[in-house]
């Protein structure tokens, strides 16, 4: 039974996502106080709202803004990773286009944010990267087109 509470809430979830959004992105996590906080933070996002499906043990957050909605899914009982996405099948990082990196920089430097790698411009494709570590370790890539 829990499993059908479960699908319908991420069901009813994924049918209401803001159209606007330029980008997506759903995260699981254990602790989602860190994460939310710090993806409001370094991209500018608001919680559009918050989900607690019916005798499901999880919690769905809703974050939305003009570069991302990003969906944060809760459950205490997930084990997390080692922190080294090169050693786990699946995704190894996601991201995002901008038009202009600077603010972003501007931002993340003013709230604290580390860079983990960049800016740093590339030739082929022509374009300039940032990559960011989220508190549960997952890399985010940013990336502003060059000429």
């Amino acid at each position: 039974m829990i499993r059908f509470a479960v699908a319908g809430a991420l069901a009813m979830v994924a049918m209401a996502q803001p159209a606007e959004a330029k980008g997506y992105i759903a995260l699981s996590t254990r602790n989602p106080g860190p994460m939310v906080a710090w993806y409001r933070n370094a991209f500018d996002l608001r919680i559009v709202r918050t989900v607690r499906p019916e005798g499901a043990n999880l919690t769905v957050t809703i974050l939305d803004g003009p570069l991302a909605t990003v969906e944060i899914m809760a459950r205490p009982d997930l084990i997390p990773a080692d922190g080294m996405p090169e050693r786990h099948v699946g995704i190894y990082k996601t991201g995002f286009a901008v038009d202009n990196l600077s603010p972003w920089l501007a931002r993340w430097q003013s709230a604290g944010i580390d860079v983990v790698y960049g800016p740093a411009d590339d030739t082929q494709p022509a374009q300039r990267s940032v990559i960011l570590r989220d508190p549960d370790r997952n890399l985010i890539h940013l990336v502003q087109p060059l000429g």
